[in-house]
């Protein structure tokens, strides 16, 4: 399964941004980026599934030995994963590595919210479980506004670095 989407119309706003001074485009752009992704961030908040009971998952070198009796496992090899703990996993990331400035909104390990699971398992699904698409979801909720936001806010940004070089 692909699960790259692919924004319409945004090659205009990417050749415009390469004119930028690598400084600008490095902090400038990804705050546009970080303030115009935010109702793609709340909408897959809102659609990514949420458990109605908590979980639990078995660490430590016992994992290995099948299934245990119950009240045989200590308790610092048991993590408990509350409902809405994906939810929470989901976050902007500034991509920094890479030659033009790219934010990623999607689920990602960072503290105690592990995104593992939804980004692996519930988006791509499983022999057992469908795939539950909510990143397609999201992205069809606030395609067209977050394209058009982009293009203005850059557009006001490159006018301002313009303005700044010839004065």
């Amino acid at each position: 399964m692909n699960n790259k989407i692919q924004i319409e119309g945004f090659d205009k706003v990417q050749a415009l941004i390469r004119k930028l001074p690598e400084k600008v485009k490095k902090r400038e752009v990804i705050k546009v980026f970080r303030s115009v992704s935010e109702s793609t961030l709340q909408a897959m908040r809102s659609t990514a599934p949420k458990s109605s009971k908590a979980h639990k998952r078995y660490t430590g070198v016992k994992k290995a030995l099948g299934r245990r009796a119950k009240g045989s496992v200590p308790a610092s090899d048991i993590v408990n994963y509350e409902p809405g703990h994906g939810r929470k996993s989901i976050r902007k990331k500034a991509l920094t590595k890479s030659k033009d400035p790219m934010l990623a909104v999607g689920a990602h390990s960072f503290g105690k919210f592990d995104g593992y699971y939804m980004r692996n398992w519930v988006n791509k699904g499983t022999k057992i479980k469908s795939a539950n698409s909510f990143v397609e979801r999201a992205y069809q909720m606030t395609k067209g506004k977050v394209t058009k936001d982009t293009e203005v806010k850059v557009a006001r940004l490159i006018q301002k670095q313009i303005n700044k070089l010839n004065a």
